[in-house]
């Protein structure tokens, strides 16, 4: 687990550049936060760095996202059970090569992630980004 306090949109915007380099086809990206928090900037962060464009996917479910590295950008906020996810193809997004960056995953349940990323409000309007997974093993993220 690693934390980094995220005082302004600027520590967010650096956070995703971050860990758009340690991602690699296949990976799982968790984004988990109350809306507002700053999950679907950290996805445009990330996406940036490859000269990609992100919007929220609110109401398309998924976008694909195609440059240098391929992207789907999955928001399952108005899902309520994974039988609806199944009914988009979530077996077939997670397992195929695309780096999956998943918004509101909670109802995949047990599904493995490469990594997760909580975003916490904090009464100050600053942010706490919290991340755990194996992905964390590939690089240090604090240089």
């Amino acid at each position: 687990m690693i934390s980094f306090e995220l005082k302004n949109l600027d520590d967010t915007i650096l956070l995703g550049k971050k860990i758009a380099h340690l991602l690699n086809n296949g990976d799982v990206v968790f984004l988990v936060g109350d809306l507002g928090a700053g999950k679907t900037t950290l996805v445009q962060s990330i996406v940036g760095e490859y000269n990609l464009h992100a919007k929220s996917p609110t109401f398309s479910l998924v976008n694909l996202y195609v440059g240098k590295k391929t992207f789907s950008h999955i928001d399952l906020y108005r899902l309520e059970s994974y039988e609806e996810a199944l009914g988009i193809g979530i077996e077939d997004i997670l397992a195929d090569e695309t780096i999956k960056l998943i918004e509101w995953p909670e109802i995949l349940g047990d599904e493995p992630y490469d990594l997760k990323i909580e975003i916490l409000k904090n009464a100050d309007g600053s942010r706490t980004g919290i991340l755990y997974g194996s992905l964390l093993k590939r690089e240090n993220l604090d240089e």
